[in-house]
């Protein structure tokens, strides 16, 4: 992306030196137009973009930032498994593993076993109680004045 923004900036400089009048329109059409389709949803984005706020140094960062955001997917993208492999590419194999049975998963709600927490029964049970409203809150008998008014600590006056 570098060398095509250098490209045309070279070629805009040098028809302003053959006093060619070059507007930062043109600029960035040229900028635009000679862009792989990947790059559409950028190219929308500066259609509806307000003319005075587009400005040169704004589509070169937008066009290089978009560039980056790219090649990060491109890198994250899976790779298909080698099938035909030697004992010399044994590290790009991928290998498929199987699951472990349910007897072996400990839960890590209850901590029982044969079950993952996303399929608790103790934790659907508390988290139906909680959503009820039915909320459990202890209270030490010390808290509690002798008539059966709360208090904070503080003598209170009845």
């Amino acid at each position: 992306m570098q060398a095509w923004i250098g490209k045309i900036r070279a070629q805009a400089l040098e028809m302003e030196m053959a006093e060619v009048k070059v507007s930062k329109q043109d600029v960035i059409l040229a900028l635009t137009l000679g862009l792989p389709p990947t790059y559409n949803a950028i190219i929308i984005f500066f259609n509806a973009m307000d003319p005075e706020k587009l400005t040169i140094n704004t589509v070169i960062t937008r066009l290089l930032n978009e560039e980056t955001r790219q090649s990060g997917i491109r890198s994250h993208a899976p790779t298909p498994a080698h099938t035909n492999h030697t004992a010399d590419d044994e590290a790009l194999v991928v290998a498929h593993t199987s699951r472990r049975p349910l007897s072996d998963i400990t839960c890590f709600f209850c901590t029982k076993k044969g079950h993952f927490r996303s399929n608790c029964p103790d934790r659907k049970a508390w988290e139906k109680s909680k959503a009820s409203g039915d909320a459990h809150v202890a209270y030490a008998e010390s808290d509690w004045a002798a008539d059966g008014v709360w208090s904070d600590g503080e003598d209170v006056a009845v």
